[in-house]
């Protein structure tokens, strides 16, 4: 699991959230369950996939941007689904995952024809309503994974394995087609504002 992305100075848009973070555990920034990682190295301390213990892990905690915040003052901009490069890591690296995110975001992973891993991780954190449950919910999804053993999910993943690299296929493939999908969801949003005018 990584949080945010090393950038933690000079926000100029809204409060600088960094400030939240007690000052004796600032030096820890990103976040990484298996411990820190070289701090003192700014390739890798920005960019987690030049990290082995992030290339080679099982799963991923995936925190979204938006994960529908309760706190009524944050805008609603971050309460909505988004999907983000956060999303695209364990697809990339091979992993299966758990999303820490708005309302439906596993659904629309669904819909784009990746395959979620339904068989040894239950998404139904993805279709609570309740974003603090929803939290708890994809906590107990991990929580589960690491109650079995490593050496189980590395005969799991060799068994896996295209799988996993079908999910990169369709990721790379996706983002090879951007250009394209881009302009039909805009004619699509354009006629759908057209017929509402009418």
């Amino acid at each position: 699991m990584s949080c945010g992305s090393g950038g933690y100075q000079g926000y100029t848009h809204g409060p600088d959230e960094f400030n939240l973070v007690p000052s004796r555990l600032r030096h820890r920034f990103p976040l990484y369950i298996d411990g820190p990682v070289a701090h003192d190295d700014l390739a890798i301390h920005t960019n987690s996939v030049l990290d082995a213990a992030v290339t080679g892990a099982f799963a991923q905690l995936v925190c979204e941007s938006n994960w529908e915040d309760p706190d009524p003052v944050i805008s609603n901009r971050w309460k909505i689904m988004q999907l983000t490069e956060k999303s695209s890591k364990p697809l990339l690296l091979g992993q299966v995952f758990v999303l820490n995110s708005a309302f439906g975001t596993v659904a629309a992973l669904r819909d784009l024809g990746f395959d979620c891993f339904d068989d040894i991780i239950d998404h139904g954190y993805d279709q609570e309503p309740d974003p603090l449950c929803r939290v708890d919910l994809a906590i107990d999804q991990i929580d589960g994974l690491c109650q079995t053993s490593i050496d189980h999910w590395l005969s799991w993943r060799s068994a896996n394995l295209g799988r996993l690299q079908a999910n990169r296929q369709k990721f790379l493939e996706i983002a090879d087609d951007l250009p394209r999908l881009h302009k039909r969801r805009f004619q699509n949003a354009v006629r759908a504002v057209d017929s509402a005018l009418i």
